[in-house]
């Protein structure tokens, strides 16, 4: 499989969880597999590069990868992207939060593939109106942009920085395979409801 150069996968695998009761939703586990291995070993052979943003002192095993912490605590998925964008190597990094275990590769590499032809500094999937700001590609450049953000507010969401930036919203087909790809687990509910969803 090519690899795409210039761009590093970062999984954001930060949180605190608490609709999970403070469990690591990283480690959770799917058909005897844990969230972040499966989105490690279905994701990472599109990149030359990846990077894992935990603040958690955990050891993945993940050959290849680095783990790092948020360089600013305790603002949210902000936080980690930032980290990602300061840590890669890459002019861009594809973001996928750890609590997305069907990430799929054929779309990520549609993404990409759309991220480098337009050029935008976000570009940002849409299904039915519905946007992934945690299964997306950001640009090294907005590095200065979110710094600000920080500095300007004390909630820092990612919906601030998509206005402020050349973001490009890239429709998707409504399917089986792109509903099950954005699906999150964000509460032990949804972690029941995802042995069910495996199965589509």
């Amino acid at each position: 499989m090519a690899k795409f150069s210039d761009t590093t996968l970062a999984i954001l695998a930060g949180g605190k969880a608490t609709r999970m009761r403070g469990r690591n939703k990283a480690l959770l586990e799917f058909q005897g597999e844990t969230f972040i291995n499966r989105i490690y070993r279905n994701l990472s052979p599109l990149f030359l590069n990846t990077v894992i943003i935990s603040n958690d002192i955990l050891d993945y095993n993940f050959s290849g990868a680095i783990v790092y912490p948020d360089k600013i605590q305790n603002i949210g998925p902000l936080g980690g992207i930032h980290s990602a964008l300061v840590h890669s190597i890459d002019p861009a990094v594809f973001v996928v939060s750890c609590d997305m275990p069907f990430a799929d590769s054929a779309i990520a590499k549609i993404l990409i593939e759309e991220f480098v032809c337009k050029q935008p500094e976000i570009l940002l999937p849409v299904i039915n109106s519905f946007s992934e700001p945690l299964f997306a590609i950001y640009s090294k450049h907005l590095i200065e942009k979110i710094e600000t953000l920080f500095s300007l507010s004390d909630g820092k969401p990612i919906k601030d920085l998509l206005k402020i930036s050349n973001t490009l919203y890239f429709n998707l087909p409504e399917s089986i395979a792109t509903k099950k790809c954005f699906t999150n687990i964000n509460s032990i509910e949804d972690f029941m409801k995802s042995c069910f969803i495996g199965d589509i």
